[in-house]
């Protein structure tokens, strides 16, 4: 008996995907318009009037969380990284600034493959659509929301990152799950020279030399989550996340030591460490945690709210 039913509705769902499946074949990614662009349904360039459409938003939230999220993490992981995209997308266009990037249909179907594109891009709809129209807001107000990839096992301010005021809701927290990641840990040697060379390249006041470059170098200060917040580099002091810029490091949580004529960088954590930590969203997800119980692990004293455009 189990057996028909099953069979039964086997035979519903390949009948329910038959017309997409012809579709798709004679039409190809134009079933799939181009949803980077601020487009209507209908194609057209949107104007004030259409940028606001509910389905061109949604349709723009799944292109900007196919190149934000890999498309293997855990749905409830997916959704809370649809709600930041969501969250700065809307934010973007009210301040009018630049929109996240999202993926074109071509690159969907590059980066999924063709014959996963359309399991991929339906994951990725089901979730936006499990969210839809949901943002972050911190006083009635949508809110920036950074996130990044894996943290040194704490999160960080903002202020202490960026060197400015406070933030309300981007406060650091401890994420100790991506103790787990296999990007937590980083150890790299460089060329003492080569270091010497793009630090005052970098930074023209530092005046470093190759000799005893120990002395020439002290970190001044760390955050909570060991963070350098303020490092010197011979006559001038740097922002511990404008240095780890400068000489691309995985994070600002580092170590800096001379060892046997090199210089050996190790950094924990892969990000700016300020917001969402996806790596450890993702363990969250998996261990039963729903979409924004990890946003309000992460974001602290938010909303999140249906999002309604003022008349």
């Amino acid at each position: 008996m189990q057996k028909k039913i099953k069979t039964f509705f086997s035979g519903m769902i390949l009948l329910l995907l038959l017309p997409f499946a012809v579709t798709l074949l004679f039409q190809g990614e134009e079933m799939f318009p181009d949803i980077t662009a601020k487009e209507s349904v209908s194609g057209e360039t949107a104007t004030e009037e259409t940028k606001w459409d509910s389905e061109e938003i949604e349709g723009r939230v799944i292109a900007i969380l196919a190149k934000e999220i890999s498309i293997n993490s855990e749905r409830e992981a997916i959704k809370a990284q649809a709600v930041i995209a969501r969250t700065n997308l809307i934010g973007a266009r009210l301040a009018e600034e630049d929109e996240p990037e999202g993926l074109n249909t071509n690159q969907m179907m590059k980066q999924f493959g063709e014959e996963s594109f359309q399991r991929c891009y339906e994951k990725l709809a089901e979730c936006v659509n499990e969210t839809k129209g949901l943002v972050i807001t911190s006083g009635n107000k949508i809110i920036e929301a950074p996130y990044f990839a894996v943290s040194a096992g704490h999160t960080r301010s903002a202020a202490d990152a960026f060197a400015g005021e406070e933030v309300s809701y981007l406060k650091g927290v401890e994420s100790k799950e991506d103790i787990q990641s296999d990007e937590f840990l980083r150890v790299e040697f460089r060329e003492l020279s080569e270091f010497v060379q793009t630090c005052n390249d970098s930074y023209p006041e530092a005046g470093l030399t190759t000799e005893d470059i120990g002395s020439q170098i002290e970190i001044l200060s760390r955050d909570e989550g060991e963070y350098v917040r303020e490092i010197r580099l011979g006559g001038t002091t740097v922002n511990g996340e404008e240095f780890r810029k400068a000489l691309e490091l995985h994070s600002a949580c580092f170590t800096i030591k001379e060892v046997e004529g090199k210089v050996r960088i190790v950094t924990k954590g892969f990000g700016h460490g300020v917001g969402l930590s996806q790596y450890g969203a993702r363990v969250l997800a998996g261990e039963g945690k729903t979409y924004e119980e990890i946003l309000k692990k992460y974001f602290t004293d938010i909303k999140i709210t249906e999002y309604k455009k003022a008349e």
